[in-house]
């Protein structure tokens, strides 16, 4: 029903204002030099705020058409804390490690190919979606993701 649907959407995307905010913090957290025992209490913290967006993920009620949306988004934000865990232990055994050089990383590349698959999935059930929906879907995904 797109009721429902539509209810989906607009709770997915608060849970993902609350995991773009951890994401950008934690960027912010490994983009000042600090001492490396800062780096790993910063990260348990960003981790535990993280782990929460998850659970909040898994508890919102998914349309059984949106499902194929919502599963790469909630293994994008767990790929996410894994990503920012290795970056944190890169970082504290060269603190010169910056998101340049960890953007190889499977993790970091991982987050990125599963936003991508849930946007296509989403222009692919909602191809006459309206703008400021479409853009709104978009601009969350695109500030969730780490690249």
């Amino acid at each position: 029903d797109v009721y429902e649907e539509l209810v989906y959407f607009d709770q997915l995307l608060g849970v993902l204002e609350v995991g773009i905010t951890n994401r950008l913090n934690m960027e912010g957290v490994l983009a000042v030099p600090r001492r490396p025992e800062r780096y790993t209490a910063l990260y348990a913290v960003y981790r535990e705020r993280q782990e929460d967006v998850v659970q909040q993920l898994r508890a919102l009620g998914v349309p059984g058409r949106v499902q194929p949306v919502h599963e790469p988004i909630v293994r994008a934000a767990e790929r996410q804390i894994a990503f920012y865990g290795e970056y944190t232990r890169a970082k504290v055994q060269d603190p010169t490690t910056d998101l340049r050089r960890m953007l190889a990383h499977p993790d970091l590349r991982e987050q990125n190919q599963l936003l991508l698959q849930a946007w296509t999935r989403v222009g692919q059930l909602y191809v006459g979606l309206d703008t400021p929906t479409h853009e709104a879907i978009y601009y969350h995904l695109c500030g969730f993701d780490t690249i």
